[in-house]
């Protein structure tokens, strides 16, 4: 008989086990777990590039930054306030103060800094690219907590992560989501990105994971850093657009 109450506790706790560790439903009729695609041709000059400026100029905390020799996710800070007034002086100083940060980095690292690579910088901090996402793979354009993860190679790579919360049900007040979608751009400090993503875009590739987590500041410091590490460090993405 013990056994009997022995085996019925083993089964109850596996069942227990696979309810709380199963995977949530896949909502997306469309999108697929991981997927690569291009992303829209990145203004070099005009008024293109002053519209993407603008995006960066609101991005809010701020654009997230991860070095060789700084693995923590940390707030780039420029002078301009994050007050909403995005005037087209602090606009521009917000994007000097970036290409002269990018150059004293690569500098740093005895990296080139290619032509115009501040440009295809703010090219992918850029509300575009997240509404341009959403239509290709027929998402709402709903991304909660939207943040832009600057990280440096150790080798001179400069790669934009875009990280959101997704979701196929855009509800008011949506903070959080069973998933997170991760973006990571293609190198920006190539000559063929130089060549090419002014016409062609650059390539991108991405990843939606199930999470527990609701806060994804603390998800990026607690979950990702290692793994963001390892790919300024190696230029090794393994860690970050794995685990599907």
């Amino acid at each position: 008989m013990l056994w009997l109450i022995a085996a019925g506790v083993v089964v109850a706790l596996l069942l227990i086990s696979a309810i709380v560790l199963r995977k949530p439903r896949w909502p997306f009729k469309q999108l697929q777990r991981r997927g690569s695609f291009k992303s829209s041709g990145l203004p070099a000059d005009g008024d293109a590039l002053e519209e993407r400026k603008r995006d960066f100029a609101r991005t809010k905390p701020g654009l997230l930054v991860v070095t060789p020799t700084e693995s923590d996710p940390c707030s780039w800070s420029s002078t301009l306030s994050n007050s909403g007034d995005v005037n087209k002086d602090k606009v521009n100083a917000a994007f000097f103060e970036l290409q002269a940060w990018l150059d004293t980095q690569l500098s740093a690292m005895r990296c080139p800094s290619r032509l115009q690579l501040a440009q295809r910088v703010v090219g992918m901090v850029s509300a575009t690219e997240g509404f341009r996402f959403a239509m290709m793979h027929k998402v709402p354009p709903c991304f909660p907590q939207s943040k832009f993860v600057l990280v440096l190679g150790f080798g001179g790579q400069v790669r934009i992560m875009w990280i959101a919360f997704i979701t196929d049900e855009p509800k008011p007040n949506l903070t959080s989501t069973p998933f997170i979608l991760k973006v990571v751009s293609d190198d920006l400090n190539t000559e063929e990105a130089l060549k090419n993503a002014e016409k062609h875009g650059v390539g991108m590739d991405y990843v939606a994971v199930p999470t527990k987590a609701t806060d994804l500041e603390d998800y990026l410091k607690t979950k990702q850093g290692a793994a963001l590490s390892r790919a300024a460090v190696e230029d090794c993405w393994d860690d970050v657009l794995g685990n599907v």
